[in-house]
């Protein structure tokens, strides 16, 4: 289980919008994600890679409210975080 450190470090990084950093410092290098009806990606580098060509499209709050349905890194991500 990772500390409490680690985990406030990893959600900065995601809220700040850093997500390719995020990828590189918390994931593991084995680690897949997969959108809605797509195939997975596998592996840190093409997660990153996909991150930093995609990651624009990443929606952001607006007065408290998603302006569209997240994408919910940080929820999905949660579980690959290395310790």
């Amino acid at each position: 289980m990772p500390s409490r450190a680690r985990v406030a470090a990893f959600i900065a990084s995601v809220v700040g919008g850093d997500h390719v950093r995020a990828i590189a410092d918390f994931y593991h290098e084995n680690a897949s994600m997969q959108e809605n009806l797509q195939p997975p990606r596998r592996g840190r580098a093409a997660l990153m890679a996909h991150e930093a060509r995609d990651g624009s499209s990443t929606t952001q709050p607006r007065r408290g409210r998603w302006s569209k349905r997240p994408r919910n890194r940080a929820a999905r991500a949660f579980c690959t975080v290395a310790v």
